[in-house]
């Protein structure tokens, strides 16, 4: 006690000492120390984007905030927007102390309006407004947006008790975030077209929702320009917005205005419309469209705490946001039973079909035609040098068009015959009398029964071949019907192309060049005119007549003189009696690989290795490659057809190619433009077919199977991208067969990004053996469904377990778990 006692008194001496002094001694006389104020001055340089869209030439100031609350009246700092929106301005402030950048419209300022495409100007006094708040002392670099979603936040601060402190800002500019799912403060302002971050892009579609409000006219914002609907529309999402809830809503009783549901509409409008998203995917703005339609829990959190997401809420926006695009993309695009006057892509369509409708006719007409020319010159050949003593020749047995009236199976769809005489009626029965060809080109045949039996009507392209003395051969041909008895007598061999006099029209002609290879044609061109092609499955001409130019190779084999390969380029072009050309048939190139084939004891093609086989039968397609464009002045269709290989299955009866592929595009033409609306590529490959025995049934241990996949995609003008990707899996095990499996893919692209990705599979039931159990999923929002065949009901998950609805698969009626439902009918 005595100790503690003296040092106090000693200290309270020291400090008295320190005062002034005792005794006799002199002290100097100690200078208070002055306390040193923190500075708090900030120098900022602020820069940005005004944005409802891209405000060019308009005013830029920044202002402080009075001790009230209230906003000066006089800017710190001044300047202007360049083309693009963009600001920049430096100014002495305060730290942590509130600052309103505003961004007003003068008479030359315009916006970029994003629904438009158009520049539009702005009412003079239109206005928005950001916050920026200095985070430290000395010099500081910051930015803010100026839009719509900024204004809210400053419009919010304002209205609340105190005005723009420091604290109502930042719970301001929290409450926004929250319910944005960004600071619309700190995010640039872009387009959808140039968004790059994940907050861009949502920025972007919310500033073009905006816009769509003001073009609906939205929110009582229905008259004026589209400047003045512009700012009717932004100032009421500013009247709406409060610092203590994310529901948007202005007006009380029966005079309340759902601002929040009206936005969450434009925002879905916007997202359904690829021309206004862009390539933002739907689910982006899962959050913003789940907070938008609160009902209960709106509620701000507080600046400091962690809101509360509900996962349910979000996972149902996001379905609804891809079910709206999934129905935007595919209603568009396509109409119920192929209507022209909707359906983008049926448009597309239909004006191809209109334009190509006949593109496998000159196929046909080139393939016949050509091939008889060359059979007969082959024919001529070999009977004349003796490899043949049979005066008359046939290819494609069983391949001609008919009514269905009669078994035709014994015509083929190219014969020749030699004869002695130009008028083609007395046959040659030697070599030295062996002096013309005639051959029959035929596309339709139909009979008709009489009195006395049936008479046969063929339709077809007749020919007359006369060899040259410098080794050519010269065609004259006609379009004609030839009318035969059941005795096989002929009744009539009329011209089917008459002038307007009624007479028969001058023969089209030509020549056939060859190049003989012990003497066979292993070169060969062919230029001239045939008559005009016989409609697809009819009687008709479907043109006047067609300019053939074409030159190709063949391989022959020396010791069977059986052909082996042939190559083949040039163009056929239909034409009409003024001489315009309708059409062109472009071969590229094309390639054919043939095979020996044989003839069993009655008639029928086999292997020349089968048991079976009696006699060679010349030689059969085995393999080849056909790269063609056909051309309208409407329509084009290029591509390639490739058959890889062919097998004989294991009797030797049947021979079936295992590899294939179509691989094109369809293409409309407008004057100068041309658009692609179709491309993609067909593969289809078969297993174990050498093991099959064709003769035999099929079952499970006699059996083959084929995979098949298709890639490709559809485009039409204003729509994105529809890119399908298909494969499957089909066992012939039984006349029917059974699917194994099936996969799809279908996504839409935006300038080459995918929007959405629906994935379905297929699978077998083991004990049905049946594919009934099917899986779907979308990738970016997450959601999935599984299904058995039959179910009357599938439950809509997103991520792994979490349930949010109820899909009926009779109605396609969609039934959220908060009752909400949508329709995924889209008409077709």
């Amino acid at each position: 006690m005595r100790k503690t006692l003296f040092v106090a008194m000693a200290s309270a001496g020291l400090l008295a000492a320190c005062g002034g002094g005792s005794g006799t001694d002199a002290t100097t006389p100690v200078t208070p120390v002055t306390p040193v104020t923190p500075t708090t001055t900030a120098t900022v340089a602020l820069s940005g984007t005004a944005a409802k869209g891209l405000m060019a030439n308009a005013d830029v100031g920044v202002y402080a905030v009075n001790a009230d609350g209230s906003v000066a009246t006089v800017a710190l700092q001044t300047t202007t927007t360049d083309a693009q929106g963009r600001y920049s301005l430096s100014f002495t402030g305060t730290k942590d102390q509130p600052y309103v950048v505003r961004v007003s419209a003068n008479a030359s300022t315009t916006h970029a309006d994003e629904v438009t495409g158009t520049a539009q100007p702005l009412p003079v006094g239109f206005q928005m407004r950001s916050l920026v708040v200095p985070t430290a002392t000395g010099a500081v670099t910051t930015s803010a947006s100026i839009t719509p979603f900024s204004e809210m936040a400053v419009a919010a601060a304002a209205k609340a008790t105190g005005g723009v402190t420091a604290g109502n800002a930042a719970q301001a500019i929290s409450t926004v975030t929250q319910l944005l799912g960004f600071n619309p403060t700190t995010v640039a302002a872009t387009t959808t077209a140039t968004a790059v971050s994940g907050d861009e892009q949502k920025l972007a579609v919310m500033l073009t929702a905006v816009s769509q409000m003001a073009s609906n006219g939205d929110l009582g914002c229905g008259t004026g320009s589209a400047g003045d609907k512009t700012q009717c529309v932004v100032d009421a999402l500013g009247a709406a917005a409060s610092t203590t809830s994310i529901k948007l809503s202005s007006g009380s009783g029966n005079t309340a205005t759902d601002v929040s549901a009206v936005l969450s509409g434009a925002v879905s409008t916007v997202l359904a419309n690829p021309d206004l998203a862009g390539a933002v995917s739907s689910s982006a703005l899962a959050t913003v469209v789940a907070n938008l339609a609160c009902t209960t829990s709106c509620t701000a959190a507080t600046t400091g705490t962690t809101p509360t997401v509900d996962k349910t809420a979000t996972a149902i926006a996001a379905a609804k946001l891809l079910f709206a695009e999934m129905k935007s993309d595919w209603s568009a695009m396509f109409s119920r039973g192929s209507a022209i006057s909707s359906g983008a892509a049926n448009l597309q369509a239909n004006a191809f079909d209109d334009a190509m409708r006949d593109v496998h006719l000159p196929v046909n007409t080139l393939l016949t035609n050509s091939g008889a020319l060359l059979m007969g010159i082959d024919l001529f050949n070999d009977y004349k040098a003796g490899r043949t003593s049979v005066p008359s020749r046939g290819r494609g047995l069983d391949q001609v068009d008919n009514d269905g009236s009669a078994n035709f199976s014994g015509y083929n769809a190219a014969g020749c015959t030699l004869y002695q005489d130009a008028t083609t009626l007395t046959t040659a029965t030697a070599p030295d009398n062996a002096n013309f060809i005639g051959c029959s080109a035929r596309y339709y045949l139909t009979r008709s029964a009489t009195s006395t039996g049936f008479t046969t009507n063929e339709y077809r392209h007749g020919f007359t071949i006369t060899p040259n003395s410098d080794g050519s051969y010269g065609w004259q041909t006609r379009a004609r019907l030839r009318v035969t008895t059941n005795t096989g007598a002929t009744l009539s061999n009329a011209a089917l192309q008459q002038d307007s006099a009624g007479a028969d029209l001058p023969p089209f002609t030509g020549t056939v060049t060859p190049t003989l290879g012990n003497g066979s044609i292993t070169a060969f061109t062919m230029v001239g005119t045939w008559a005009g092609g016989f409609e697809s499955g009819g009687t008709a001409l479907a043109n006047h007549q067609h300019a053939v130019s074409l030159s190709g190779t063949r391989t022959i084999d020396a010791t069977t003189a059986k052909l082996e390969s042939a190559t083949v380029t040039g163009s056929l072009a239909a034409k009409d009696s003024a001489g315009t050309t309708l059409s062109t048939l472009t071969v590229k190139s094309a390639s054919l690989n043939s095979a020996p084939v044989s003839r069993d004891a009655d008639g029928n093609l086999v292997s020349p290795s089968s048991a079976a086989a009696v006699a060679p039968a010349g030689g059969d397609l085995t393999g080849g490659t056909l790269d063609l464009v056909f051309a309208t002045a409407t329509a084009e269709f290029e591509g390639v057809f490739e058959i890889g290989a062919s097998a004989w299955d294991k009797s030797g009866t049947v021979l079936l190619p295992t590899a294939a592929k179509l691989s094109g595009a369809l293409r409309n033409i407008a004057g100068s433009t041309t658009t692609e609306f179709l491309k993609g590529e067909f593969t289809a490959s078969t297993t174990g077919y050498a093991a099959f025995d064709a003769t035999q049934v099929y079952s499970a241990s006699n059996h083959y199977s084929t995979d098949m996949g298709f890639v490709g995609s559809i485009t039409a003008p204003g729509r994105p991208v529809l890119e399908i990707s298909f494969g499957g899996t089909h066992l012939r095990d039984s006349d029917d067969g059974s699917t194994q499996g099936v996969t799809l893919q279908y996504r839409t692209l935006v300038a080459g990004q995918p929007r959405l990705v629906v994935s379905v599979t297929g699978s077998r039931d083991a004990a049905t053996g049946e594919v009934n159990r099917f899986k779907l999923t979308e990738a970016s929002a997450g959601l999935s469904l599984n299904w058995v065949d039959g179910a009357s009901a599938v439950e809509l998950v997103q991520g792994d377990s979490l349930v949010i609805g109820s899909v009926n698969m009779n109605s396609g009626v969609v039934t959220f778990s908060d009752n909400s439902f949508v329709s995924l009918d889209v008409g077709l």
